[in-house]
Order: structure tokens, then C-alpha cells, then sequence
């Protein structure tokens, strides 16, 4: 589908009352991002192939986009190599969680942008992917992601 058939499509299917898109194809996260900004109530799902896309970039991206779609963000992790594809997962939740409730202060009196108490880093070594630190962007509304729910 092209770009303007796919916002056609997201637009229509929540004008019908469904309650999800499924982005697949082409650069899923901008496609992602330009649903979100024609749309108000469906939520906007973007397969991810973890083959191909580093937990830690895919985490980065799943923030943005719960950001942008205010809280409407889902994700649909890929992979033929499921062992990966879970271990993906696992990071992407982890790096999504590293920010705690109330990690992002923004208090122009004292100074304070955030509050690193409340920062956690990630330490997994594993099969396909090593990670040492926490997510360098806060997560968006949802913090974790929630993966695909729809059919």
C-alpha cells in the first residue's frame, strides 16, 4: 500500500469504530507516526522484524511513538528465529521499563530535568545482543509497549 492508501485505510477503519491498524510494511515507525497524527482513538500497531531492527533501536522508536500517538502505541515483534525474537523482547520491555514513574522532573526553579534515582540501567549479555545501560530517551505514556493485541 502506498502512503496515502495507508493513512486512507487508518482513518476509515476508525471512522468505522475499529479499534486497530497494523503497519507492516516500509518504514513502519514514520508511517506510524503520520497515522497517529491524522488519527485520535485507534491504536497503531508496527511489526517490528528483530532480525533486522536492534532491541535498543526498536525501544527508542516504540517510545517516540507512544509519545506521538499519545499513549496508542503497539508492537508486533517478528522474527523466523523465535529464541531471538523473545530475547528482543525481553530487551525492548527491559530499556521501555529503565525510566521509573517520575523520572522525568522538569523543574525550571531547582534545576532538575531528570531524576536519576529513578533511572535503571539494563545489563543483559546475551545470545544475539549485549546491553549495558538504560534507555537514553524516557518511554512514552504507556512505559512498557504493549505487543499487538489486535487479530
Amino acid at each position: 500500500m502506498s502512503f496515502a492508501e495507508i493513512l486512507a485505510d487508518a482513518t476509515a477503519r476508525e471512522d468505522a469504530g475499529q479499534d486497530r491498524v497494523l503497519i507492516r510494511e516500509g518504514d513502519v515507525f514514520v508511517l506510524a507516526a503520520a497515522v497517529a497524527a491524522r488519527t485520535a482513538t485507534i491504536r497503531i500497531g508496527v511489526a517490528v522484524d528483530t532480525a533486522r531492527t536492534h532491541p535498543y533501536v526498536a525501544a527508542r522508536k516504540l517510545a517516540a511513538l507512544d509519545k506521538i500517538s499519545q499513549g496508542r502505541a503497539e508492537w508486533l515483534p517478528e522474527d523466523a528465529e523465535p529464541a531471538r525474537r523473545d530475547e528482543a523482547v525481553h530487551l525492548v520491555e527491559a530499556l521501555l521499563a529503565s525510566w521509573g514513574p517520575g523520572a522525568t522532573v522538569n523543574d525550571r526553579e531547582r534545576g532538575v530535568h531528570i531524576d536519576t534515582d529513578r533511572i535503571t540501567a539494563v545489563h543483559h549479555d546475551g545470545r544475539w545482543w549485549s546491553v549495558h545501560s538504560p534507555l537514553d530517551v524516557p518511554a512514552g505514556p504507556q512505559g512498557v509497549v504493549p505487543r499487538w493485541a489486535g487479530p
